[in-house]
């Protein structure tokens, strides 16, 4: 039931009685952070290799990265596979007869030592699946040991609970508090308790509807206001208030990876920052999905002759960004022009030229001769 995100959810509203917020804010420091890694992967790109050579005219190409099923364009398919994947701890993709790629809503999974595990009872929407599939017939993802609202729920509790008492004490010292005294010598008695109480319950709705009030004083009446006296506690506590969220946001963004500086919006070293975040949590992420697309799309001896997917994700840079690295590279006979190509995502060219390795700034190759015969300089 806990891949059910809707079931899941409801339970929370339990806690809304006497913690407020609580689910709340649960749902807006996981979806917040959650998003954020999803926007990321969805931006990345799959490319069908086949012997170092492009294939971006076949099926799988086109499912991967334009229309993976008939309601679904690509980039709205990773990133529910995302979501899932974080909240779920895991997520199933059935492949279907058309070549579809179907997120499963809910499944079965019976798992076996030494055979394939067995998935049934596969739900998607309202339709469910008659047949039962193998782990080889499907893609399945794990995202970790341990889900992360386990992980979280204790903390989850322990933030509503502060946050719930915050935001009830913010509306105790706001309230319009004020008391109504009577003249000694007025008498209390039906009529009279019947006056003072419309003259309250307008006094009331003056103060509910309107920004400025006005309440006429009558006879044998004093009004008399307190609110002013917890005016100073206000901007203090408001404060609080927002902090409480805050340190939540924090705690589940270091949780899953993020740069807290990054979730925060901070531009302050965000180069660094988004290097940190694309290297211990997209990448981890997207490497885990390579390798099950890998082992199940292709078979081990289609592997072994060099077709797999290879994931361009949105931190490659393209050759000018790196124009002056690669020049480097090429001079100094580290790497040949062909390397070079694949190493900023373009195909090699193939050709004797592009695979020899040259040297110095006049870019002889290694075989010429670079000095005369005296031992001078290289020719300019």
């Amino acid at each position: 039931m806990g891949r059910n995100e809707a079931i899941e959810f409801s339970y929370d509203f339990e806690l809304l009685r006497d913690t407020s917020q609580k689910a709340y804010i649960k749902r807006w420091a996981l979806d917040t952070c959650i998003n954020h890694i999803a926007r990321t992967i969805s931006q990345t790109k799959f490319e069908i290799m086949d012997a170092g050579v492009k294939e971006n005219n076949s099926t799988t190409y086109y499912k991967l990265n334009v229309r993976p099923n008939t309601d679904e364009s690509a980039a709205t398919f990773w990133q529910k596979v995302i979501r899932k994947l974080i909240y779920d701890n895991e997520v199933l993709i059935v492949v279907t007869d058309t070549k579809d790629l179907i997120i499963a809503d809910d499944f079965v999974r019976e798992e076996y030592a030494l055979y394939d595990d067995i998935f049934k009872q596969i739900i998607v929407d309202d339709f469910e699946f008659e047949r039962n599939f193998k782990m080889s017939e499907v893609i399945y993802l794990e995202y970790n040991n341990e889900s992360i609202n386990n992980l979280l729920s204790g903390l989850f509790s322990d933030y509503g609970e502060i946050f719930g008492r915050l935001y009830q004490a913010n509306l105790m010292n706001n309230q319009i508090r004020a008391t109504l005294s009577t003249d000694a010598n007025f008498t209390l008695n039906d009529k009279s308790q019947e006056a003072m109480q419309n003259f309250i319950n307008k006094a009331y709705e003056a103060y509910a509807s309107n920004d400025i009030a006005i309440v006429p004083i009558q006879k044998g009446y004093t009004y008399e206001e307190h609110s002013s006296k917890n005016a100073s506690k206000t901007s203090s506590q408001i404060e609080d208030l927002a902090k409480v969220p805050n340190q939540l946001l924090s705690y589940v963004a270091r949780n899953l990876g993020i740069p807290v500086g990054l979730i925060n919006g901070d531009t302050a070293d965000i180069e660094a920052m988004t290097d940190n975040y694309m290297k211990f949590c997209i990448k981890p992420i997207i490497e885990k999905i390579t390798d099950e697309l890998n082992a199940k799309l292709f078979s081990e001896r289609g592997y072994k002759e060099g077709k797999r997917i290879k994931a361009i994700s949105i931190d490659q840079k393209g050759p000018l960004e790196v124009s002056e690295a690669v020049d480097k590279l090429i001079a100094s006979g580290s790497f040949n022009r062909d390397e070079i190509r694949e190493l900023t995502g373009y195909e090699p060219i193939g050709s004797e030229e592009m695979q020899k390795f040259i040297i110095t700034k006049n870019y002889q190759t290694v075989d010429e001769e670079s000095t005369d015969s005296e031992g001078g300089d290289i020719d300019e």
